[in-house]
């Protein structure tokens, strides 16, 4: 049975310590998963606290496809490539580069 971003996330979710529910960051995986899925372009503004990295991450390692991430700031940068990454590449079942 093929996993839905929903069921995903919330595996990867509940793997972080002191994990959450956050239904922003849900509702902003499922808008990332079809913007992939449709090729049409998304703009999303979400508060501190949604767990935006994971929402965007997921639906677009789920993909399979290749991907670029921009941030605004080496803090991110730098939290996605030594914390966020490698933890993904621990708890999702699909491998990626």
């Amino acid at each position: 049975m093929p996993r839905t971003i929903d069921d995903v996330l919330r595996h990867v979710t509940a793997a972080l310590p002191g994990s959450e529910h956050h239904p922003g960051q849900l509702e902003m995986a499922r808008a990332v998963a079809g913007a992939l899925d449709t090729g049409r372009h998304l703009i999303v503004q979400a508060g501190t606290g949604t767990c935006k990295s994971l929402a965007y991450l997921v639906p677009a390692l789920e993909s399979g496809r290749r991907v670029v991430i921009a941030t605004a700031t080496k803090a991110l940068q730098e939290q996605l490539a030594g914390k966020d990454l490698p933890f993904l590449a621990e708890h999702l079942e699909r491998p990626f580069s």
